[in-house]
């Protein structure tokens, strides 16, 4: 790895002047020879695509693990950010962008769709530098950064908080190409390992960096024109790194319980054509910018793939042998073509992660840059420059108005999968998705028939009986939810939430035997659950076990001191015990916190235990406050005609007692 001598990193063209008609030439201001208009034309053209994004709310896909139940964020440590993985990813410099954020905006979505745009912003600036270094026109490098910035299949890392990994990894893969590109130039073999301590960071956010060693070879290719063994050779520390991101990967997907290998539902000769038809796909998206969706699966009829998987072997065939018969003629060609097979062969269905085979538009971040390196050298040929310009302003206004519209459907979660939806109905995992979203949103019965229509589609998608129970829960149909939870649980789904609901429903139908292994089990995976122990105490109260049932209101009160009904339940309870003291204490306490509608029963509660105590006249205040706020209270009359009796005042008493119907 010796200096190399100072050279800049293009293909020697021809020496020529550049005409009025030419290609950097423009009417009147030559805005591609101003040295930094081009970059501010750049951030604010792809910012005001964005900036409708900034308020849109997360989405219950992945956002809620990585933002809403993320305690790391809440209660940030080290350990918790270096020691721990995210969505069954080793991510943690973006799990610290993602720290750093909630501790100074907190659980502000908005904050967190802006840091994701700023880092679009860098990286596209990133990229226009880069094809400046690579091939030193200033036109070409705008109109790829600029299709880079605006098009909207990258809608999705962008606006989807839990991609920002994609958004940070790419970033430091920038920056690592421009650190080895100076390497290339002479600029000392600092930059060398430079570009290896980036590439490090980029593989700490996201492992879809490990293919930079690739790229650097290829970088070297284009330099020198040739790839031999020290080429290669002379990267052994990328390598090494890039090995270890490919094991790290195993590991935590592993860890996360995601199966990694092949699936009964592909083999490997359909791997070989999902591979093709991938590699044909995302160009096909990217230079046709319509119809996106979060999910593209891989879908068989009758065994069969479509037609297009099986023509997109040969297709790539006849591509292949016409690079290789022409691409040394133009180099540029297998540049473009190298700068997106690189960085996407690693997220290749060659192997399935997970339950699902899918593509996915973040999946063609980082790659596209090559396709639309390759469509620049499409463009630039056009003549003259006025027609070649405003193509390049048609394309731009076409993407960003795209782009736009392909944000807000990153809205929210609803938004997000009814598109989904639209786009592939067929799919079981968008149905599943829309129907959790409606859960979220309190739409019951529309998420029941998206729970339902996942279930039909794929009887495996278990965890749609789980929601779908859920939504039956609130919509108080509790023998469906009860059948949802249990075959929920008997198909491995192991839950507190899950233990808790069963439980709940078994509770509500009076089955109280019944409930108590389901709240056990549910305390044990979560012993923190304040309204599990509460509904625990409640089956021990009916099931005559009252030393337990106080047991387990205490410790619901000790975990949630307002819980106004287990301080009602144990009130009553030391109130039958005649343990008038904590029975007052604990309906005083319950007072101060209940709703409007529960102080007459409350009231009524704290004056019995006043009554046991002898304290009448505390008693008799308690009882006429709650008919004061209840004049129709029948529990409230009959204690106040007991105070009565006690206090001597007979007619009244009778009144009272008259009034109870």
């Amino acid at each position: 790895m010796s200096k190399k001598k100072k050279t800049p990193l293009v293909v020697q063209q021809p020496a020529k002047s550049v005409p009025t008609s030419g290609p950097e030439s423009h009417i009147g201001f030559d805005l591609f020879g101003h040295p930094w208009l081009p970059t501010l034309l750049l951030l604010g053209a792809t910012a005001a695509t964005y900036f409708g994004s900034l308020g849109n709310e997360f989405v219950a896909f992945d956002d809620d693990k990585s933002i809403w139940y993320n305690e790391y964020l809440k209660h940030p440590s080290f350990s918790g950010i270096f020691g721990n993985q995210l969505v069954g990813m080793y991510v943690p410099i973006t799990s610290l962008v993602y720290t750093l954020v909630y501790q100074l905006f907190g659980e502000k979505s908005g904050a967190f769709h802006t840091v994701s745009l700023l880092v679009h912003l860098l990286n596209v600036v990133l990229t226009f530098r880069l094809m400046l270094r690579i091939q030193d026109r200033t036109w070409a490098a705008f109109f790829v950064a600029l299709m880079f910035g605006l098009h909207p299949m990258l809608a999705e890392p962008v606006g989807w908080v839990s991609a920002l990994s994609t958004l940070m990894f790419s970033c430091f893969y920038l920056l690592a190409l421009h650190a080895f590109v100076s390497f290339l130039d002479g600029s000392g073999k600092k930059y060398y390992w430079l570009a290896l301590g980036i590439f490090v960071a980029a593989g700490l956010s996201k492992s879809a960096a490990a293919t930079l060693p690739l790229m650097l070879v290829a970088l070297d290719w284009w330099r020198n024109g040739k790839i031999g063994v020290a080429t290669i050779v002379g990267k052994w520390p990328f390598w090494l790194v890039s090995m270890g991101l490919i094991v790290l990967t195993f590991l935590t997907r592993t860890a996360e319980g995601h199966t990694i290998g092949g699936t009964t539902a592909f083999t490997a000769f359909d791997r070989v054509f999902m591979i093709c038809q991938t590699l044909l796909f995302y160009p096909f998206k990217l230079l046709v910018p319509f119809h996106y969706s979060i999910l593209y699966p891989f879908t068989k009829t009758a065994g069969l793939f479509r037609t297009e998987y099986y023509l997109a072997l040969p297709v790539l065939l006849l591509l292949g042998w016409w690079v290789a018969k022409n691409g040394q003629k133009n180099r540029e060609i297998l540049l473009g073509l190298a700068l997106y097979a690189l960085p996407l062969c690693i997220m290749l269905p060659i192997v399935s992660v997970g339950t699902a085979e899918m593509r996915n538009d973040r999946y063609a971040y980082l790659p596209s840059i090559g396709i639309f390196f390759l469509l620049m050298l499409l463009v630039e040929k056009i003549k003259p420059v006025l027609l070649r310009n405003g193509l390049l302003l048609g394309i731009a206004v076409l993407f960003a108005v795209q782009t736009a519209k392909q944000s807000m459907v990153w809205k929210d979660g609803t938004a997000l999968f009814k598109n989904c939806v639209d786009k592939t109905p067929d799919a079981a995992l968008c149905q599943c998705n829309l129907g959790y979203s409606e859960l979220l949103a309190r739409q019951f019965e529309a998420s029941i028939e998206h729970y339902s229509n996942a279930l039909q589609l794929d009887n495996t998608f278990v965890e749609a009986y789980n929601g779908r129970g859920q939504a039956y829960l609130n919509l108080n149909k509790i023998p469906e939810a009860l059948e949802d939870f249990t075959k929920a649980i008997q198909a491995g789904i192991v839950t507190p939430k899950l233990f808790f609901n069963r439980g709940k429903c078994l509770a509500m139908l009076g089955r109280f035997p019944d409930a108590l292994p389901d709240l056990s089990k549910s305390l044990e995976l979560e012993p923190k659950s304040a309204e599990t122990w509460y509904f625990r105490a409640f089956c021990f109260e009916k099931t005559r076990n009252p030393d337990n049932a106080l047991q387990d209101y205490s410790k619901a009160i000790d975990l949630n001191p307002n819980y106004v009904e287990a301080l009602v339940n144990r009130g009553l309870m030391y109130y039958n015990r005649q343990k008038t003291a904590e029975s007052i204490a604990d309906n005083s306490a319950a007072l101060l916190i209940c709703a409007a509608e529960l102080k007459p029963m409350v009231l009524v509660n704290r004056a019995n235990a006043f009554l046991q105590a002898g304290k009448l006249a505390e008693a008799l205040s308690d009882a006429s406050q709650a008919l004061a706020i209840n004049p129709n209270y029948p529990r409230a009359y009959q204690t106040r005609a007991s105070i009565y009796q006690q206090l001597g005042q007979y007619e009244l008493a009778k009144a009272d007692l008259l009034q109870i119907k």
